[in-house]
């Protein structure tokens, strides 16, 4: 599947399970992160959240 992070986009393999439970709703791997990004793992956020209506709608919300 194609992803976009960040402006880029990059093909990664996906798999399905509901994480509705739980906090993040995707995990982007470390094949798919292999591909160009550094990870800082004390930051969050780095290419910013998205807008509190599409966090809505991610989550279902009406």
């Amino acid at each position: 599947m194609e992803a976009t992070l960040i402006g880029r986009t990059i093909t990664a393999e996906m798999t399905l399970s509901n994480r509705d439970a739980m906090v993040f709703r995707m995990l982007i791997g470390r094949q798919a992160l292999r591909q160009g990004f550094v990870i800082g793992p004390r930051r969050s956020f780095l290419g910013r959240r998205a807008p509190k209506p599409v966090r809505r709608q991610n989550r279902g919300a009406q």
